[in-house]
């Protein structure tokens, strides 16, 4: 089984250690090739425009697909704008045998990030954007059997380093979570093409 995790740095594992990190982890749990594409300060139109090299060109199995977060920090998108990014790239990984699973982005703690981040943001309006972008990505799972969501927004408990960063404890949540959700689907897993 090969997995690509492509997403911000909630991927990337920043701020800690990369042998912290959920990625890191999960690869040690399933033992196969999951390879981290995490880039600290991506938006899902950053990523839409790596997808082919940083997941299509590695012909994983999996993608695993999280952002969403700078896309309302730093940039002004609707929710609709970062959900047709991740559209594309599920239609991408499907178009070449790859399973997508979509990763809700957890949100923000207001008052930790104004601290610690950007403190002219409104992380009231991030946090209803990130709301309403986990309802697109959960209407689009209903409607399309061939994408997956794991909803990191609404079981995600074990809080921030900084208001948005994940703590060490959550990153070891999400592998074993993760770890748990491949296992049950894992014999779907689409057939990668030849080559």
């Amino acid at each position: 089984m090969k997995i690509v995790c492509i997403g911000n740095s909630n991927v990337n594992g920043f701020p800690h250690r990369r042998r912290a990190c959920w990625v890191t982890l999960l690869r040690e749990a399933v033992g196969g090739s999951v390879i981290n594409k995490g880039v600290n300060g991506d938006t899902t139109a950053g990523i839409l425009e790596r997808f082919p090299r940083d997941v299509i060109d590695h012909r994983p199995d999996y993608a695993l697909i999280l952002s969403g977060t700078n896309d309302f920090i730093f940039l002004d998108l609707s929710p609709d704008e970062a959900m047709e990014n991740f559209r594309k790239m599920a239609m991408l990984a499907l178009e070449n045998g790859i399973r997508p699973i979509f990763l809700t982005p957890c949100l923000t703690d207001p008052d930790a990030a104004a601290v610690a981040w950007v403190s002219e943001t409104d992380y009231a309006l991030v946090n209803q954007k990130l709301s309403e972008l986990r309802l697109r990505m959960l209407e689009t799972e209903s409607t399309n059997p061939d994408i997956q969501v794991f909803d990191l927004q609404k079981h995600y408990q074990a809080g921030f380093v900084d208001g948005i960063h994940l703590t060490e404890a959550g990153h070891a949540w999400l592998a074993s979570e993760i770890e748990v959700l491949l296992s049950g689907i894992k014999g779907n897993a689409p057939q990668v093409n030849p080559g």
